[in-house]
């Protein structure tokens, strides 16, 4: 029984591994890529501004290595356009991405580098694991 418990171990440690290995650095180039970043931040402040004055003020969290290029450009043309309330703070945890919800509420949305490694994964793991035990 533990020798079979400690090969399904083994496989989806190997799994994970090569999983990991695989969306690593092109999640990463990708969340660190400002331009992609404005364009989701930018897709994502309007799909929660709907057409009404009943629209919530937005907190965004960003990561701390892009304080000036992306506080500039939401502050320049996100803000202005919405003609909302926007609260930008910025957090040292957070690698590449950043969480968005509304102003006040206690929660937010997260699109970090990590969620979207995750959320990938979900997806590319039953087919690695095919792939490399050929089940």
């Amino acid at each position: 029984m533990s020798s079979r418990q400690s090969y399904t171990t083994l496989k989806h440690e190997i799994e994970s591994l090569i999983t990991s290995n695989a969306l690593k650095n092109p999640v990463s180039e990708a969340m660190s890529d400002n331009s992609l970043m404005k364009e989701i931040i930018k897709a994502i402040i309007t799909a929660f501004s709907p057409e009404s004055d009943k629209a919530a003020d937005l907190s965004i969290i960003l990561p701390e290595k892009s304080k000036g290029e992306l506080e500039q450009f939401i502050t320049n043309n996100i803000t202005k356009q919405l003609n909302r309330g926007l609260e930008i703070k910025f957090d040292k945890k957070i690698s590449s991405g950043f969480k968005i919800g509304p102003k006040g509420e206690g929660y937010h949305i997260s699109f970090t580098d990590k969620d979207f490694e995750e959320l990938i994964s979900s997806y590319l793991r039953p087919r690695i694991r095919e792939i490399i035990f050929e089940k």
